[in-house]
């Protein structure tokens, strides 16, 4: 947690951004309305500007790897932070499915029911 942050606000952050995060890329690398563009990366990365509030884990792997890695220290804040990053995922996901809702029409996606370009 940042110097001067308190617990809700660093919780707070990990909520916001996750969901920033994974809607930009189920926005930019899953929707079949954007294929063929070059800027994932860009889009991807623009939320990471937040850690020094909260640490900016992103991603339970990260919060809950860098507690084990260092003895298990701050393993509470790490599952906390965990549990914001699977409710930031989680609202990110609904959100994704009220914008695009032909996203999740029958058929499925790219690679899942049809076969990738240049694969049988």
């Amino acid at each position: 947690m940042g110097a001067g942050a308190t617990l809700t606000q660093a919780l707070l952050s990990e909520v916001i951004f996750t969901f920033t995060l994974c809607f930009v890329v189920l926005c930019v690398a899953t929707n079949t309305k954007v294929e063929n563009n070059n800027y994932y990366g860009l889009a991807s990365d623009s939320d990471i500007s937040v850690g020094g509030i909260s640490g900016g884990a992103f991603n339970p792997a990260v919060a809950l790897g860098l507690s084990i890695s260092n003895g298990m220290s701050k393993l509470f804040y790490a599952l906390l932070v965990s549990a914001a990053n699977l409710v930031g995922g989680i609202v990110a996901v609904a959100c994704f499915r009220v914008v695009l809702p032909s996203e999740f029409e029958a058929g499925g996606t790219v690679g899942e029911t049809t076969p990738l370009r240049g694969h049988p």
